[in-house]
């Protein structure tokens, strides 16, 4: 029997450097969990994010490193909350959808969506502080990370050739 992605995850209880995961809470019960092929699910219904679709994808042959990517990549998504569930099939398409190749490329994908995820953290922040100091800081927190971010994106395509 082949285990979904969110089950090697929590079987190897890879953690993120900076973040700890509570890998029991990766999912709410209605998110489909991320399947391998070879299971009864077609890809085409999890959008191409079980453990060999992402390696392949990737172009990391590592499945450690895929998974530990997977892992930092989730635990900067649920940056600031704390108790909701992360949903790793979303994590997945994330990285994916920047089309890295190779691990330079994937490390630098999953920074990318870090990036994104806390830029969209401070902005939400923003969005619900009362007071105009509360709103300016976390405003500009957000405005330095989108910076950052398209930063990351030139370095990407740089290295990528385009």
């Amino acid at each position: 029997m082949t285990n979904t992605l969110h089950e090697q995850l929590h079987n190897k209880h890879i953690r993120s450097e900076s973040t700890p995961i509570n890998r029991d809470s990766l999912r709410s019960g209605n998110e489909q969990p991320l399947r391998d092929p070879a299971s009864n699910t077609e890809s085409d219904e999890i959008g191409g994010n079980s453990l060999p679709e992402l390696q392949n994808a990737l172009g990391i042959a590592d499945k450690t490193l895929i998974l530990r990517l997977m892992a930092q990549a989730a635990g900067a998504i649920n940056i600031g909350r704390t108790n909701e569930p992360v949903d790793d099939d979303f994590v997945a398409t994330l990285v994916r959808g920047i089309g890295s190749k190779g691990e330079l490329e994937g490390m630098l994908a999953v920074q990318t969506v870090a990036t994104h995820a806390l830029a969209m953290e401070f902005i939400r922040r923003a969005a619900q502080d009362p007071t105009n100091a509360g709103i300016d800081l976390n405003l500009s927190r957000a405005t330095e990370l989108l910076r950052v971010f398209v930063l990351q994106l030139e370095a990407l395509d740089r290295h990528k050739g385009a």
